[in-house]
């Protein structure tokens, strides 16, 4: 199995991935460009058309990512559903902001995973390791999830 190191980057080959169904092995990691936006502070209130009640929904700016970062998950990812009781997940996300304003929040980004079909579900992932940086010219986010 082949495991390249590039600076802070760790990326799985394909052969790596290829026998994920072999020996039990998985390795997903991948780049996401695009601003994160906290699902925290980007909250909006919608009112329900059947009953009138008023509920909390993700902000345009979150569902606007959630689409794009769905786009850009690499296809050979999309539907592995990687997770369950018996294999748990490690993540290790380090996300890139424009700026220092923001809050390291990667709620959102499991979420998206989950959409995606990268995970099968967000509470799988026991083990959490997040990083935060600042580059105005290029915000992204480097992903990697392994089961444990």
């Amino acid at each position: 199995m082949v495991v390249r190191r590039t600076g802070w980057n760790i990326r799985c080959s394909a052969l790596l991935f290829t026998m994920k169904s072999i020996q039990g092995v998985s390795c997903v990691s991948f780049i996401v460009y695009g601003q994160v936006f906290s699902m925290k502070n980007d909250r909006r209130l919608l009112k329900n058309p059947r009953n009138g009640k008023i509920f909390s929904a993700k902000g345009e700016n979150a569902e606007r990512y959630v689409a794009d970062f769905c786009a850009q998950v690499p296809a050979q990812y999309r539907g592995i559903k990687l997770g369950s009781a018996e294999t748990p997940l490690r993540a290790t996300v380090t996300v890139v902001y424009p700026s220092h304003r923001q809050d390291l929040d990667c709620e959102l980004i499991f979420d998206c995973l989950q959409i995606a079909e990268v995970i099968e579900n967000d509470r799988w992932i026991i083990e959490k390791h997040l990083y935060a940086s600042v580059d105005p010219k290029n915000p992204h986010c480097q992903i990697q999830i392994e089961e444990i």
